[in-house]
C-alpha cells in the first residue's frame, strides 16, 4: 500500500456547514451553504439546494504523526460532535478513505475502530487507486519515499 487519506462528507437539505462550525468548533474545507451559487458542475451558477462540508484528516498514512491513522483521526473528531452535526441538519454522514495502492493492497481494520464507526452509524466508502510512490495522486505531488 502507498498512502491513504481520511475524510469525512456530511450532507443534508438543511445542513448548514456554518452553524455546524460553530456549534462543535470543527473547521470544513470544501463547503456550501444551502442557496450558494455552484462555481462548477450541474449548479453551475445557480442555487445549490443542499448544504454540504467535509472535514478532512490534516496527514496521510505517510505523514501521520505518531501511532493514530487518517481514519482514526476523523472518527475520533467526529465522535464527540455526531449529535451537534445531526442537528445543524446533516442528514448523510460518510467517513471516506481514499487508497492509492501500488503492487497489492491489503486493509485490516481492528475491531475497535469498527466498533466506534458502527456507535457513530455513518456510511463508509472506500476508493481505491492505482498508483506510484512520487507520482501526482489526488492534485497533490507526492515525493516522498516508501
Amino acid at each position: 500500500m502507498v498512502k491513504i487519506r481520511a475524510s469525512c462528507r456530511l450532507y443534508g437539505e438543511n445542513f448548514s456547514p456554518r452553524l455546524a462550525e460553530e456549534r462543535t468548533g470543527l473547521r470544513f474545507t470544501r463547503k456550501n451553504e444551502l442557496g450558494d451559487l455552484g462555481q462548477s458542475g450541474r449548479f453551475r451558477g445557480t442555487p445549490i439546494p443542499y448544504g454540504s462540508a467535509t472535514l478532512e484528516a490534516p496527514f496521510d498514512t505517510q505523514t501521520k504523526p505518531g501511532n493514530v491513522s487518517p481514519e482514526e483521526w476523523v472518527i475520533d473528531v467526529l465522535s464527540p460532535c455526531i449529535e451537534e452535526l445531526r442537528s445543524s441538519g446533516a442528514t448523510s454522514i460518510d467517513l471516506d478513505l481514499e487508497v492509492v495502492w501500488q503492487d497489492q493492497c491489503n486493509l485490516a481494520f481492528d475491531a475497535a475502530f469498527l466498533r466506534k464507526v458502527g456507535r457513530l452509524n455513518i456510511g463508509f466508502t472506500l476508493s481505491c487507486y492505482e498508483g506510484r510512490v512520487g507520482e501526482s495522486w489526488m492534485g497533490e505531488n507526492d515525493t516522498t519515499e516508501e
